[in-house]
């Protein structure tokens, strides 16, 4: 839901005014149709977003609709409302410059090397190790 929110108002252009639209007319059908959710589902998943400060629901003329109650049977115009998540204090502490060597050339090699030598010289695709797995853990 969000991201067809975000994809209907702040993915377009204006093309009266140039800049990225703030907000937009998203009917019930295209979300249904976006996202193949129902009429419940879209009202409790609106309602949630709202809750949490993520969207705000008006109607053409910009009064915010506080519940389902109030946007029932009106035009819902949506608006993505950007929120900014400070990082931690302790997400910030501790970290450390990784060391030169960890990125030249010859670790690379050696790494791939290592890598080559554990899958008996030969390259394997993404398509043999999900197949290996599948057989392993037994859905084959």
């Amino acid at each position: 839901m969000l991201l067809v929110i975000v994809r209907q108002t702040n993915g377009w252009v204006d093309c009266r005014t140039g800049k990225r639209k703030i907000r937009d007319y998203i009917s019930y059908n295209q979300f249904m149709a976006k996202t193949g959710y129902s009429r419940r589902i879209l009202t409790k998943a609106i309602q949630s977003l709202e809750n949490r400060g993520l969207i705000s629901v008006s109607n053409r003329k910009g009064k915010v609709f506080e519940n389902s109650i109030e946007r029932k049977g009106s035009w819902l115009y949506f608006s993505f409302r950007h929120v900014h998540f400070p990082t931690q204090r302790s997400a910030l502490l501790g970290r450390e410059e990784v060391h030169w060597s960890a990125h030249n050339k010859t670790n690379k090699t050696k790494l791939t090397n290592t890598k080559l030598s554990e899958n008996s010289g030969r390259v394997v695709s993404i398509g043999e190790v999900i197949a290996n797995l599948a057989i392993k853990d037994g859905f084959i």
